[in-house]
């Protein structure tokens, strides 16, 4: 079981580099049956494999073969149901396949279903039927695009869509788009045919589709020069493209004409599927996919504590001191399947019952309500001196039965009066009943005698029983608190690890950036420097930097809010709480985010300059876009001019900050306008401001802090 629980028990849901696993996250409107018909898929996908009918509607853990086992954990709440079953095959060299379904239901929102499939030894796994199975049934999408196989064709009218779906923060899998052209648009069947062979294995965890000529000159004009879709080339579109930031392109990589005419449909197929899962394995649930697994993992550990520190379970036997023999009388007396504690408690009560009576047996014979039997000692000792015929002996599917026995089979005197017993047949029929319930006893005790010291250490074992039961019961709370412990702390490094990993690549791809303007610097003075040069003016054009000439940047936050006077001159006003902005240092170990930050705030500053003096005339996206010669640039995808409607409606609030009276009577005004500085860690900061040059020559700027709250962020 071990293994078992290992595999997909990640709250994140990510593998980093694996490829060979299949792993799918899709979405669905809610539906009162969708639970329902899930299970019934399952069913249906176990029963193909020869699993029987186990019940999936209670959670449990199911051996279904000699080498398959299945864990179901349910979890309902308030108009929610949460469920998810796993499979474990085992092989013979002990490999193993694992399989898992998770669904959540909800009565309203947004539902959705992860599918999981991988091998301990490495092996590819294919996509499971059962995959196939809920995918037709439940009508499952990626984010808001509907989820279909293989490559399909898309025409003018569903080009909107698809560009939704482009730019789709929630989309989880990759979007591979083929664009065509009219030049040669008597190619499309064939490439269309060929793509459905490229898109066959990555149904449910991706998607590929087929631009008509017509339908590719809408997607690009849509998408932008820099993410655009090249004719009869394959695109590559992780989630949650951006269009307006140039770097982003480089996420979207392209299978370029000359590969995909190079190389063997095959090949290609592989190309595509490995992408698909290695995004796939490496792409985090959503935050409240998340939440749900890690009820779902608690369901399980109680599973498998139940299990483990049940009477008869290994690890119960080395908390037990109680023999053997009890375990297994108690076993075969009762005969009913019974909750561990009240296994425990039955067993210690039949024991005592039966002392008690044994032991009155061996004092006083049957109990006969206060009569006296008289026995003809001879014929007993003649007839019964031999070994008593065990096929007589019949042991009640109860032992509590045994409570009524003696007095039962007393021939006792009514009324208190006594009565003899005179006939061979009577003293035969008593002697029989006598040594019937001795040995029961002594089998249901599991002693060889019922001498007084067996008797007692009956008795001390059913006390030990009912104390190890509370052992168990505390060895297994502790054990759980335990690995709800370490489960916080694994899934804490696990979204740490995410954060870094998120915010190397978007290193790299600022990196990218930044090298190719550092480029463009150099040729820009070397072009200069050759001006000068021929223009006769030596001493300029090889002349270093004066020092009045270079920017000195602050080395953290404080220090940066301690010199924002020095831009108030200059038109650039802080209006901000410097709690949020000096808060920015627990994450700013290096001094990037300062130096980013302080370089947004002089292109404020020139900004402003270059309205004042006359040299620009516009807002600050044309500044970027066409930024005056001997003022500061920067890259126009560093910039936001406006928030999306969704966020501001939700949360337009956090985005007002205090400006002056003159500017805002309230003394309060929304800021859509911000910058995007570099991600660092768990943190991706903004500036946001007001301009407001136009009216008094200022640039308002009321927050310096971590991202505000959005769908993304939230």
């Amino acid at each position: 079981m071990a293994a078992t629980l290992s595999g997909t028990r990640s709250s994140l849901g990510i593998s980093t580099e694996d490829v060979s696993s299949y792993r799918s996250y899709l979405t669905f409107d809610p539906r009162p049956d969708a639970v329902d018909l899930a299970l019934q898929q399952i069913a249906a996908w176990l029963r193909e494999k020869s699993y029987g009918e186990p019940d999936l509607q209670v959670s449990q853990l199911l051996r279904v073969s000699n080498s398959a086992e299945l864990v179901v954990a349910h979890h309902e709440a308030k108009r929610v149901s949460d469920f998810r079953i796993r499979l474990t095959e085992t092989e013979r060299n002990g490999t193993q396949w694992l399989t898992s379904v998770a669904m959540h239901s909800p009565a309203r929102g947004t539902g959705w279903l992860s599918i999981r499939s991988g091998h301990t030894g490495g092996k590819q796994a294919e996509r499971p039927k059962v995959a196939k199975y809920l995918i037709e049934v439940l009508e499952l999408r990626d984010g808001d695009y509907p989820v279909s196989a293989g490559a399909q064709i898309v025409r003018p009218d569903d080009v909107e869509d698809l560009l939704e779906a482009v730019c789709d923060l929630n989309r989880n899998g990759l979007l591979f788009v083929a664009a065509t052209d009219k030049s040669q648009a008597d190619m499309l069947p064939a490439f269309a045919k060929r793509a459905e062979t490229w898109a066959r294995r990555i149904h449910g965890i991706a998607q590929f589709v087929v631009l008509d000529p017509e339908a590719s000159t809408v997607f690009n004009e849509g998408v932008g020069p820099t993410h655009a879709a090249i004719p009869w080339t394959v695109r590559t579109y992780a989630p949650g493209v951006d269009p307006a930031w140039e770097p982003d392109a480089r996420r979207h990589r392209v299978l370029g004409t000359r590969r995909l005419a190079d190389e063997t449909d095959q090949a290609i197929a592989g190309i595509i599927t490995r992408a698909a899962r290695k995004h796939s394995a490496g792409h985090k649930l959503p935050d409240a996919a998340r939440t749900v697994i890690k009820g779902l993992n608690r369901v399980e550990d109680r599973l498998l504590l139940d299990a483990l520190f049940s009477p008869g379970s290994p690890t119960a036997q080395l908390l037990s001191d109680a023999s053997e023999g009890l375990a297994v009388a108690a076993d075969k007396s009762t005969g009913t399947d019974l909750a561990p504690r009240e296994a425990v408690a039955e067993t210690g009560a039949v024991a005592e019952t039966l002392a008690s009576e044994a032991a009155q047996l061996l004092a006083h014979g049957p109990a006969t309500n206060g009569a006296s039997i008289e026995v003809d000692t001879e014929t007993f000792e003649a007839d019964y001196s031999r070994e008593p015929d065990d096929s007589n002996i019949t042991t009640p599917r109860d032992p509590r039965a045994l409570n009524g026995i003696s007095a039962s089979t007393a021939h006792a005197a009514n009324d208190g009066e006594t009565r003899s017993v005179d006939s061979e047949g009577d003293i035969a029929a008593v002697a029989a009943e006598y040594l019937s319930i001795i040995e029961l006893v002594k089998q249901t005790l599991g002693v060889d005698d019922l001498t007084p010291q067996a008797l007692e250490q009956v008795a001390m074992s059913a006390s030990r029983a009912s104390d190890q039961a509370a052992a168990r019961e505390q060895m297994a709370e502790r054990i759980s608190s335990e690995l709800a412990e370490r489960q916080g702390r694994i899934e804490a490094l696990e979204e740490e690890v995410e954060a870094w990993r998120e915010t190397a690549e978007e290193a790299l791809l600022e990196q990218g950036s930044a090298e190719e303007d550092r480029r463009a610097i150099q040729d820009e003075v070397l072009r200069l420097r050759r001006f000068l040069l021929e223009q006769g003016r030596h001493t300029e054009a090889l002349s270093p930097t004066p020092t009045s000439a270079s920017t000195s940047a602050p080395r953290n936050f404080e220090e940066l809010l301690d010199r924002l006077g020095e831009f108030e001159q200059h038109g650039v006003v802080f209006t901000g709480d410097r709690r949020r902005t000096i808060g920015l240092d627990d994450n700013d170990t290096v001094g990037n985010l300062v130096g980013a930050a302080w370089e947004y705030l002089l292109v404020l500053a020139d900004y402003v300059r270059s309205k004042m003096l006359g040299h620009f005339d516009g807002n600050m996206k044309s500044y970027l876009l066409h930024t005056p010669a001997g003022y500061r640039p920067l890259p126009k995808s560093r910039f936001g001019e406006k928030e999306s409607r969704s966020t501001l409606n939700q949360w337009g609030a956090d985005r007002v900050f205090p400006v002056p009276p003159e500017v805002a009577p309230t003394g309060e005004i929304l800021m859509e306008a911000h910058f995007k500085l570099p991600r660092c860690g768990m943190v991706t900061p903004r500036i946001h401001y007001y301009d407001n040059a136009h009216a008094d020559g200022r640039v308002y700027v009321g927050y310096i802090g971590p991202h505000l709250r959005t769908k993304a962020t939230n």
